[in-house]
């Protein structure tokens, strides 16, 4: 058992193409999923991607797991408290997750971005048949003013009133966004 990990050398030889030698297998803190004392003379290692868990037999198996639970702890506790979960998207929030880019980005001070993100909520009315009552037409060329508020304000409205379903999902990815927008756009949210 090292500071990081544990290496684990086979007692008997082992034919590798052809040759007899003793295999060495080295399992870093991180892979380690579960340590199991079974009893004085007998412990098991869960590690990451494999199936069945390895068995150990040793006269000394309680100071063997105290130690591979001491770098397993030291492994945990070096990493970052905040690890970004990314949630995976499914299809059903696929409409609310693009209305919330599209919305947020009508904000934006970057003009093509604003355009795009224009164009994007043209896409998305088309595409999910969204009511909004026919206020959207895609352009091209079309110049999106910098304080259009009051515009992204009147979609939302309509949004929740005609599309009810969406409200969730979108509150959601509002919230999961809210920490990432920038200081410009955290009033559209």
């Amino acid at each position: 058992v090292g500071s990081t990990a544990v290496q684990v050398t086979s007692a008997e030889r082992t034919r590798v193409l052809g040759q007899p030698v003793f295999l060495n297998d080295v399992y870093y803190a991180s892979e380690i999923e579960e340590i199991c004392l079974v009893d004085e003379s007998q412990f098991t290692l869960t590690m990451a991607n494999q199936g069945t868990p390895l068995t150990f037999m040793h006269q000394e198996c309680d100071a063997i797991v105290q130690s591979i639970i001491h770098i397993r702890t030291r492994w945990e506790l070096s990493q970052p408290d905040s690890i970004p979960q990314h949630t995976k998207i499914r299809p059903k929030d696929v409409p609310g997750t693009l209305l919330n880019i599209a919305l947020l980005n009508l904000g934006s001070s970057d003009p093509s971005l604003r355009s795009a993100a224009y164009n994007l909520l043209c896409a998305l009315t088309c595409t999910f048949n969204l009511k909004i009552e026919g206020q959207l037409l895609e352009t091209s060329g079309l110049c999106i003013p910098a304080n259009n508020t009051l515009f992204i304000v009147s979609i939302s409205k309509t949004l929740a009133a005609n599309e009810p379903h969406l409200t969730l999902e979108f509150l959601e990815e509002c919230i999961s966004g809210f920490s990432k927008s920038s200081k410009s756009a955290t009033h559209l949210t």
